[in-house]
């Protein structure tokens, strides 16, 4: 919180986070420390850390859908942007399995998913025939 209000350094943030990780009581959240992470990393410019970060936050074993949405989606941009659309469309593929129809972003997912689909497979013919 303090990291956020401009009060600590994204230094002291992470520390108290990787603190938490290491507390055995906060299991359950470790979805949620690892995706706050990969905010601090993305706000340093680190695309790395957060893909990393972002990526341990899906291996966490939670119920919470709402988080692994969030860690999709944002994985699916992250990959979109470095124009790695194969792992673009497949991000935006998992976000699409578990993004409610109700949710206002389910459209524009749905329609990057779908636009992937194509570019995904001649990316994937053109690498199998390079290889």
């Amino acid at each position: 919180n303090a990291w956020s209000s401009g009060r600590g350094s994204s230094q002291e943030a992470v520390a108290n986070l990787e603190k938490m990780l290491k507390d055995d009581k906060n299991l359950d959240y470790r979805d949620r420390i690892y995706y706050s992470l990969a905010n601090i990393a993305l706000k340093n410019g680190d695309k790395a850390q957060v893909i990393e970060n972002l990526k341990l936050s899906l291996q966490q074993p939670s119920q919470n859908q709402a988080q692994r949405i969030e860690s999709y989606l944002m994985l699916a941009k992250l990959f979109y942007e470095g124009e790695d659309f194969i792992a673009a469309k497949n991000y935006y593929d998992s976000t699409l399995q578990i993004l409610p129809q109700t949710d206002l972003r389910y459209a524009e997912v749905k329609r990057y998913s779908d636009n992937l689909t194509d570019i995904a497979k001649n990316l994937e013919i053109i690498a199998l025939q390079d290889s």
